[in-house]
């Protein structure tokens, strides 16, 4: 392996690490508001973090800011808007839906949504389904949406079967059915 592959596993695990353990100071200041520390949170994940790394690896950060288009920085602060907003909305999930259901809902929609919607504005979303890679992407979409509306879909079964009589047991093995695919991995 070149140095640069090596580089960017290291650069992967970083990332995996900190996205598997961001939510841990959370636990530790249960006294404290959820909105004070999403802010705590934001303040130094967007604000205090990116600047300092900015100063320290950019040479003349500050006379390349200035150089920037007006027009440019307008359209950075305001998909930054958009992005603090969603980030919000993620916080708010992680707080009512608890982390594994807030996460896997939050981000199997981020990943549907991200992969579709930008090629389609820019008009090349039929190229993204032509070939062995686009099937691959289909699977991997229709994977994700499956397992973020498996709920809504066990619930509207569910109420339906309670309306109908079955023999005694039935319902142990439709149960014990559900949890063997489940375990097989395809719901």
């Amino acid at each position: 392996m070149t140095l640069l592959v090596l580089y960017g596993i290291f650069l992967i695990t970083i990332g995996a690490f900190m996205s598997g353990s961001f939510s841990i100071p959370f636990d530790k200041v249960k006294q404290w508001k959820w909105e004070t520390s999403w802010l705590v949170y934001c303040l130094f994940g967007y604000i205090i973090v990116p600047l300092v790394v900015c100063l320290l690896t950019v040479p003349d950060f500050i006379i390349t800011l200035k150089q920037v288009p007006f027009r440019t920085l307008l359209g950075v602060f305001l998909l930054g808007a958009v992005y603090g907003a969603a980030n919000l909305t993620f916080g708010l999930s992680l707080r009512y839906l608890g982390l594994a259901l807030g996460y896997a809902l939050s981000l199997g929609l981020m990943m549907a949504i991200g992969t579709l919607v930008p090629p389609a504005l820019d008009g090349r979303l039929a190229q993204l389904f032509e070939g062995h890679a686009g099937i691959m992407l289909i699977s991997g979409i229709g994977i994700s949406l499956i397992v973020i509306f498996q709920p809504f879909l066990q619930l509207s079964i569910f109420s339906y079967f309670q309306r109908i009589k079955f023999v005694p047991g039935f319902e142990y093995l439709l149960a014990k059915l559900h949890i063997d695919i489940q375990r097989f991995g395809c719901l």
